[in-house]
């Protein structure tokens, strides 16, 4: 409904890329105000964005606001045919676009697809160590991050060079054994992706609702019709 109410409406111009490198997005001011805090604000603000119904974002990447755009339409993550390491690339930025524009629906949908990810191809410190630069380390990636690579560690994937090189907490490198101890195998991060999300009722998915999505296979990487109950355990 929401969708139908919004293609009936005004569209808005998002122009994305540097200067001499840009890609206008036409896109319909509904989907965006509702999706994310920051075009919500910039188009019904009153100021110049307001009035013109444009909004220039020089500091994004054409690419990675195309994943987003379909995103908006289709409410699925699709990454074009490319490498893993690629395709990896793109969610990790993905998220960070979320994250900048409150945009918490696509986080958290990234965040499952990240899991996901991990899950088959495995955390490889040397590939995505760029990304501990731009963020924070109270972010929900960086706490995915952390689990996945410790959880690597106990089944034999990781080094105590990843451990020591990953900007973990001293008491995870004192015994990495007792941390997380209700994280038992590498699907785990998986099992308790609600744990990385933001839920909430104005806007993102409740939990219950949030899980019946991914019981459905919405955002999984390779989607084999698994039941994902949430494992119980407390933030320490």
């Amino acid at each position: 409904m929401a969708l139908f109410e919004a293609l009936g409406g005004p569209t808005a111009q998002i122009i994305v890329g540097p200067l001499g490198n840009t890609q206008t997005f036409s896109m319909h001011k509904k989907l965006l105000c509702d999706s994310s805090t920051y075009f919500e604000a910039a188009l019904n603000n009153g100021f110049a964005e307001t009035t013109s119904q444009k909004v220039t974002l020089d500091d994004e990447d054409p690419a990675i606001f195309h994943i987003f755009a379909v995103w908006l339409y289709e409410s699925e993550i699709v990454l074009q045919p490319a490498t893993s390491a690629t395709r990896e690339t793109h969610l990790l930025k993905l998220y960070l676009f979320a994250d900048k524009r409150g945009i918490i629906n696509l986080a958290n949908d990234t965040i499952t697809a990240l899991a996901s990810f991990w899950v088959n191809h495995r955390v490889a410190k040397a590939r995505i160590n760029w990304i501990f630069d731009e963020i924070l380390t109270s972010s929900e990636l960086h706490r995915l991050i952390l689990d996945s690579i410790c959880l690597e560690f106990r089944d034999g994937f990781a080094t105590e060079d990843d451990l020591k090189t990953s900007d973990l907490p001293k008491s995870v490198l004192v015994d990495q054994r007792d941390y997380r101890t209700t994280l038992s195998d590498l699907d785990s991060c998986l099992h308790s992706i609600c744990h990385y999300h933001v839920h909430g009722p104005d806007g993102p998915l409740t939990q219950a609702e949030c899980i019946e999505t991914i019981n459905k296979g919405h955002s999984i990487h390779k989607f084999n019709g698994k039941k994902y109950i949430q494992i119980p355990w407390n933030w320490d």
